[in-house]
């Protein structure tokens, strides 16, 4: 999914700029002096864990590392965009994301002298709330290039961190990020079409500790994501 990404954000822009040279009739002129509009969002993520081990995990019994396997999921959003100035809006799209984030543990039975992987799988329901500053180029007949940052807020519906069973891998509830990327939009007669990427990084340590050997070999985990978006507007 990675390559998918580099290569659209790459797209995107050299189409951009190739097209500029070239004078349409412009669709919907006064979409941009709204003061308010609405839309929504649909988009695949790609979500993995950044892990931080113990510093002497070697001297565990039997972890030898731990690592993070990416997941693919799907989002929908609400989007809600305040015009703030001519390239300026404010955007606020809540909305909900499916995914499954995995740990692989490597450990060695010494008893038996073999390496074994065990993986540890938590799958998410998160709501999200983003509050998200979009910064758009000039209008190019029925395109316009823009970048989008923000701060996000998650709540994960599915959390599971207060069941006392061991063997589920929990996580904390909630937790704070922040995200940016690149779009493209495309004016249409009815409506405004844009593909969009976005990287984010969560900042809340995850982990809930239940005293069991794969709890006890990490130190912080946090979430790392990556999204695919196509907005309607």
């Amino acid at each position: 999914m990675r390559k998918a990404v580099y290569f659209l954000a790459f797209f995107l822009f050299l189409g951009y700029f190739s097209m500029a040279q070239v004078r349409r009739a412009k669709n919907q002129p006064n979409y941009d002096y709204q003061r308010i509009h609405f839309g929504f969002l649909i988009g695949f993520n790609q979500f993995s864990f950044k892990t931080e081990p113990i510093a002497n995990l070697s001297e565990t019994d039997s972890i030898l590392s731990v690592n993070s396997a990416n997941s693919k999921g799907f989002s929908l959003m609400i989007i809600s965009d305040l015009r703030l100035s001519n390239h300026l809006n404010l955007r606020f799209e809540p909305g909900l994301s499916y995914l499954q984030r995995d740990l692989i543990y490597t450990l060695d039975y010494q008893v038996s002298n073999q390496f074994v992987e065990e993986r540890r799988s938590v799958e998410s329901t998160l709501v999200e709330l983003p509050v998200l500053i979009k910064f758009s180029s000039n209008r190019v007949n029925n395109h316009r290039a823009y970048l989008i940052g923000g701060v996000k807020y998650n709540i994960d519906m599915s959390s599971q961190k207060d069941v006392e069973v061991k063997e589920l891998f929990k996580l904390k509830q909630t937790d704070y990020a922040v995200e940016y990327g690149v779009g493209w939009d495309f004016y249409f007669e009815y409506f405004k079409f844009s593909p969009q990427i976005k990287a984010s990084y969560g900042f809340n340590n995850l982990l809930v500790p239940d005293g069991s050997v794969f709890t006890n070999s990490i130190e912080r985990i946090n979430n790392r994501a990556v999204y695919l978006n196509f907005t309607f507007e």
